[in-house]
Parts: structure tokens; sequence; C-alpha cells
């Protein structure tokens, strides 16, 4: 299963543990202390002796395109020069912001924080990935050759830059190298836009926005309908033959009786040539139909991956999660901050003519599935003040096949019950299908106790849905930090 959500917290403890392993201190290798001022010159200095290799690892890169005075900026260039020079440049960034523990935002960590710099790098032809949106990658590390490595705790921001007080070491040991390559390249990382495929069905935004047609769907639990017409765009021809057992199938329709779900399949046609007017059909006895779909139009359009289908997720989510998920793709394929996209639920519901109760519903179901993270607001101090918007960030589709291997695994090696444990202490954050998370709670039952878990998830369990503390990150704080 991709996207695992058991939130990597990468900090410079673990560059700590790859110095000792490696026996950075032995008289092979150099190390030095790198003041905090001095940070900026010295990558320069070493970016610009590069010959075959720079790979960078930041939780924070605020490169701003007008501002090319600022020292960001300068060093956003010296990995276009090297790049250009010829050496091998190679970027990883977080997508990330919340934390476990206390309050780490500031003014750097806006939503799509490091979005422009994932542009500039990626125009320039340099590989350049996210991590998962569910990972948080807190690492900042640059190495060069092979060879040197500079890691510590400055981000590539203009405060920690220019005003923060930083630790950072550089170390020259291929040793140090290969083994904090070896972690970065294990980094889960994700295209900004999941679901992105080569082939995919472009489904028209006229029919997401037009209040009679997927909003009346929604409000009549016309699943059936809204079902059969995604199976028709898909069809990627104005004009087609149905195949009535092959739609069947995709509706989940009894196979034995072909009489009977024939007539259910005309009785959808005629809904949706009739009352939506999105088809028109000609039918002939003991013959398949002719569908003609109405040009819709595409100015915008939500582009659904086939997998989609091919992984059974029409058949697997709700009618509210279908709808969202559709939403989703909608909202984040024009997102500046993609794939992020941000929007209260009170403004999805008008702009969509959904309730918001449907809504939630939807949220939900993709959030238990491991297809959508949701990072809910911190409630204002001031009343008076709104929220700010949700963010919701797509995860890629994965077989739900491999989902239920990976969970019989768990059950092989450590027992069905304490599985069962797991999942219902995810299950109480909303990360039911979180096989990384379910290991984990299992590994802090077996350090710290069952009853412990069953107390931390009762303290997250009585906050509401949309509160920003009831996630699998602060779950599993709370139980290393109750007494």
């Amino acid at each position: 299963m991709t996207s695992p959500k058991w939130k990597i917290r990468q900090k410079m403890f673990f560059l700590t543990a790859l110095f000792w392993s490696s026996n950075v201190f032995a008289s092979s290798a150099q190390t030095e202390n790198i003041p905090p001022r001095e940070y900026y010159a010295t990558v320069q200095r070493e970016l610009a002796k590069a010959k075959k290799s720079i790979t960078v690892c930041m939780y924070l890169f605020t490169f701003r395109p007008n501002q090319s005075t600022s020292q960001v900026f300068h060093l956003a260039q010296s990995l276009k020069k090297a790049h250009d020079a010829g050496v091998r440049v190679e970027v990883i960034l977080d997508q990330n912001i919340n934390f476990v523990e206390g309050d780490e935002r500031a003014s750097d960590l806006s939503e799509g924080k490091n979005a422009p710099a994932y542009t500039f790098l990626k125009a320039q032809g340099i590989p350049v990935y996210y991590d998962d949106a569910s990972t948080y990658t807190h690492s900042k590390a640059v190495v060069i050759d092979e060879e040197t490595v500079i890691a510590g705790s400055t981000n590539w921001s203009e405060s920690a830059l220019a005003r923060n007080q930083e630790i950072n070491f550089l170390i020259r040991s291929k040793d140090v190298a290969r083994d904090v390559l070896a972690t970065l390249q294990a980094i889960p990382r994700q295209n900004p836009m999941p679901n992105a495929e080569l082939s995919m069905v472009d489904l028209s935004g006229e029919f997401l926005e037009d209040t009679s047609l997927l909003a009346r769907m929604t409000a009549q639990n016309d699943e059936r309908a809204f079902d059969t017409y995604l199976y028709l765009v898909k069809q990627s021809s104005p004009s087609f033959s149905l195949n009535d057992e092959e739609l069947a199938q995709s509706l989940g329709l009894p196979q034995d009786d072909r009489h009977a779900y024939r007539k259910q399949i005309n009785k959808v046609l005629k809904k949706l040539q009739r009352r939506y007017g999105l088809i028109e059909v000609q039918t002939a006895f003991s013959q398949e139909a002719e569908i003609f779909l109405n040009v819709l139009p595409n100015e915008r359009s939500a582009k659904l991956p086939r997998a989609y289908w091919i992984l059974g997720w029409n058949r697997r989510l709700s009618f509210a999660g279908k709808t969202v998920f559709l939403i989703s793709q909608y909202e984040s394929e024009v997102s500046t901050r993609r794939p992020r996209w941000s929007a209260a639920r009170n403004t999805i519901s008008r702009r969509y003519g959904v309730s918001p109760g449907f809504i939630s519903q939807g949220v939900t179901e993709l959030r238990r599935k491991n297809l959508l993270e949701v990072d809910y607001a911190r409630f204002a101090s001031n009343a008076a003040k709104p929220r700010r918007p949700t963010i919701y960030t797509p995860n890629p589709l994965y077989n739900p096949a491999d989902l239920d291997q990976k969970l019989e695994e768990l059950k092989s090696k450590y027992g069905p019950e304490k599985v069962a444990r797991a999942q219902t202490a995810a299950a109480a954050v909303y990360e039911d299908c979180d096989v990384h998370g379910i290991k984990e709670l299992i590994d802090l039952e077996t350090e710290f106790g069952q009853a412990k878990v069953d107390a931390a998830v009762k303290l997250l369990a009585q906050k509401n849905p949309d509160n920003p503390a009831r996630t699998l990150g602060y779950l599993i704080g709370t139980i290393r930090n109750l007494k």
C-alpha cells in the first residue's frame, strides 16, 4: 500500500546515529562545526566545488522568485548552475506543516510552503520530489559528491539563514555520506499530483458545477446514475454501442440474470437522458443500446484516473466518498498549492450544491481509507475571527488487496487480538487503513502497555472530529507522554 501515514519525524537525531555508526569521529573523517552566520557561505562554497552529484533534502525551502537578492534565491541559483554544468542534482522536499508536539508554525510555514521551490527546480529540469503527504521529513541535509555532508537544524529560509541560532556540521566521510544518502533515498516520494496517470478520464467541470447535475444526483441519492454516467464518459468516445455485461459488472449488478440487469440498466439510461439531459439513447429489441453523450462545456475538467475503476474504488467507496474524491481531483488540479487544496466545508457546499453533511461523510471516509489527508485549522482564540479553511491533500489510489495482505501479515506476526486492538486505536483518529500506523501502535503497546494506549485513545476520542489534534501523530505523542 502506498502513502504510509505513520508520520516519520526525521530530525537531526537520525544523522547523529548515522555519524556514530559510521565512526564519524575516527581519524579518517573530517568534521567541523559551522557557526550560524557562516552556514550560507559554507554551503555555497561546497556547492561550487561539486564535481559529480548534489543531493538536498529540506523541510523548508522558501524560494521566492521575486526576491533575487535573498540568500535562499542564491542557493536555488547555485543548484541550477551546478545542474547546467552537468552535476547530478536531486532535491527532496517536505510537504507537511503540523508537528506532534508544540507549535512550530511561523510565517514561513504556510500552505504549499515549498511549492515555489518545487516549481522553479522542476522548470530547470532538476529532479525534485515531495515526500508523501503523510510523512514529516524534517531533515536538513546536503550531500555533495558522495563524500561531503552538511547537516543540522538550518532550513533554507531567510529566518534560518539570517536570524536564527542554528547548529550545523560539515563532515567529510564517504561512509557517512553513503549512510545519509541511503536514509534520504528511503524517504517515500510523491508526484505533486497524486493519481496523475498518462491515461486519465476527463470529466467536464460543468457536471460538478451545474446544480442540476451532480448536486441533484446527491440530493436524490441517485448513486447509480452517477456511477453509470462516469462509466459512459470513461469510454472516451461521444458515441458507442453499450456493453451491457461490462456496465453491469462495473455497477455491481448480479450477473446471473441478463434480462434483469438489462432492465435496470435501461432504467438508469432513461433517467440520464430525461432527468439530467446528459445522453441520448437509441434502443432496439435484443440489441445493445447506442449511446450518444451530450457535450458539456469543458473549459475546466476533473481528471479521474482509470485506476479508480481498475482497483475497484467505484464500488468500494460510498456515494459520498466518490463525490468528495471527484471534487478533490477537481480542486487539486487547479490549486496553486497542489496537490493541496483548501476550502471551508460550507464553501464546498455552496460551490457544488452538495449538503455539508454529505461532504463531511465523504471526507471522513476518504480519510479512513487513506485516500485523503486532512489538516484542520486550529480554532481561533477570538470567537469573532473566522477559522482558517481546512487543507486537503489527496493520497494516491492503492490496491485494496495489498492492504488486506499486509494486515494478514501483521496478524500472523503479532496475533489477531493485538492487531485488532491497534486497529481500534487507529480508527479513533480515522487511520483505519494505515498499516504503518497500526504497526507503530502495536509496538507502542508492547513498550508502554495496553492500558496506556487505551487511556491515550480515550483522551483523543473526546475531541471533535475536526479537532487538529485528532491525528495519529498526536495519538502516538500522547501515548509516549502520558505519565
